[in-house]
């Protein structure tokens, strides 16, 4: 008897200790990204600390309760199925402890699936409500890449589904979905959310349509477009509820990395929030054809952080250098390369689309830069292709020359006798928007130096 009781009360300081530091994370606001150092804290492997955070997530409130949840939930084991699947027939639970069963089946399906009878089928409205205020601890951009990591990759009837069923909670909480599956390449997802989102009843949903980009869908645009006026009337009548304050965090730093020779540009831009954490998107651009072709977002614990960030990519790359930059050129960069991107009929990317909240409230910036974005033939005008690993076309100086008018290229321009376009010299100069094809003779005897093809 004596040996059980050292047994219970020794599970019981554990379980002390780990509801303690589940409230610590809470009440400090610790950042989600640093949720795999808890993790390791409370040695969330181990399967007794699993049945403690179980119970946990079942009898504490607020956001303790919804913390527990969430590691469970990104910890998934066989164990904890099992557990769910006999509590969720108990008679005597509560109506929010059977929420918050069903909220650990949702949030993770493929470890976590029961196969309930008849009588306790659900919906996944019925849900929702709890799964909502579950969210409200976390940052709108992990809310975001926790859909684009779990579902975006889902089939259309099935995503628009439980698109579906997010709108009807009325909740904003899911506007970092909707800005992802709005620039989404299936069109009658795209076209569902649009018109969706002139059903709901905040400014954030007609901030969100406002400031996105145009779509390259007509239905889709079209949808916008009369979401757009609903929106307004409502709120000239109203109807709106007004938009979350925690969004509008103030701009920190921007860096710009550049390689001339590539046409790849780097961007970071970044805003600080008022818990002393960065936020920051960095984006890779190919200003000659894609714009944008890489993007992540993350968030820092504090500026030492961010900067030892810039520092250690620095480090790691002996090509290119991060130098800080005017916040109004790195917001033209990415404005450039995101209206290029959809200009030359590529989709921008679901990472993009969730980060771009960090820029989507900043106006165009009107100046021009020296900085050439959408490459084409400088002779017959036909856009240059980065798609392939090699490019086949010629390019010097941001001027390039497509591979059949390189093959029209079988007299020397300067004494116009024949010549193999593979062994000729091809010259240009950053004033002329023109690559001159000359032969061997006449290059020597204009002692210029060499520009091989690219």
């Amino acid at each position: 008897m004596g040996k059980i009781d050292e047994i219970l009360i020794q599970r019981n300081r554990k379980r002390e200790k780990i509801r303690n530091l589940l409230y610590r994370y809470v009440e400090e606001q610790i950042p989600i990204t640093e949720l795999p150092d808890l993790e390791r804290e409370i040695s969330v492997q181990n399967q007794e600390t699993q049945q403690l955070l179980f119970d946990i997530m079942m009898d504490e409130k607020g956001e303790v309760s919804n913390l527990a949840l969430l590691i469970l939930s990104e910890n998934p084991t066989p164990r904890i199925s099992h557990i769910i699947e006999k509590h969720l027939d108990l008679p005597h639970i509560t109506g929010q402890q059977r929420s918050r069963l069903r909220a650990l089946l949702v949030l993770h399906p493929d470890e976590y699936k029961k196969k309930e009878s008849p009588g306790t089928h659900h919906k996944m409205g019925e849900i929702l409500d709890f799964i909502d205020n579950f969210w409200q601890m976390m940052n709108p951009e992990d809310i975001g890449q926790i859909w684009i990591d779990e579902y975006h990759n889902t089939p259309a009837r099935n995503k628009i589904s439980l698109l579906g069923a997010l709108f009807a909670s009325g909740s904003t909480n899911y506007l970092p979905i909707y800005s992802v599956e709005l620039g989404s390449p299936q069109v009658t997802v795209s076209r569902f959310v649009a018109e969706s989102l002139g059903e709901m009843d905040s400014e954030e949903a007609l901030r969100l349509l406002k400031t996105f980009p145009e779509p390259r869908h007509t239905g889709t645009r079209l949808a916008v477009e009369e979401s757009l006026k609903t929106l307004r009337r409502k709120k000239r009548n109203g109807e709106l509820a007004p938009g979350r304050e925690k969004d509008n965090i103030p701009f920190f730093k921007a860096y710009v990395a550049e390689e001339d020779s590539t046409g790849f540009i780097s961007v970071i831009f970044s805003r600080k929030t008022m818990q002393g954490s960065i936020r920051f998107l960095f984006a890779l651009i190919d200003r000659w054809d894609r714009g944008i072709i890489n993007c992540y977002g993350d968030e820092a614990g504090n500026t030492d952080d961010f900067y030892e960030m810039v520092e250690l990519l620095n480090f790691q790359s002996s090509m290119i250098h991060y130098s800080e930059s005017k916040k109004s050129y790195a917001l033209w960069l990415l404005q450039e390369a995101e209206k290029l991107t959809l200009e030359r009929g590529y989709h921008l990317l679901p990472d993009y689309l969730l980060w771009r909240r960090l820029i989507r409230d900043e106006r165009k910036v009107s100046t021009r830069y020296p900085v050439r974005f959408g490459l084409s033939c400088c002779e017959c005008g036909t856009p240059i292709r980065t798609v392939r690993d090699e490019i086949d076309a010629w390019i010097i100086h941001d001027i390039a020359l497509c591979p059949d008018c390189i093959k029209k290229k079988t007299h020397c321009e300067s004494c116009r006798s024949p010549l193999d376009p593979q062994k000729a010299y091809a010259l240009a100069r950053s004033d002329m928007a023109h690559i001159t094809v000359i032969c061997e003779n006449c290059y020597l005897k204009a002692n210029r130096k060499s520009h091989p093809p690219q």
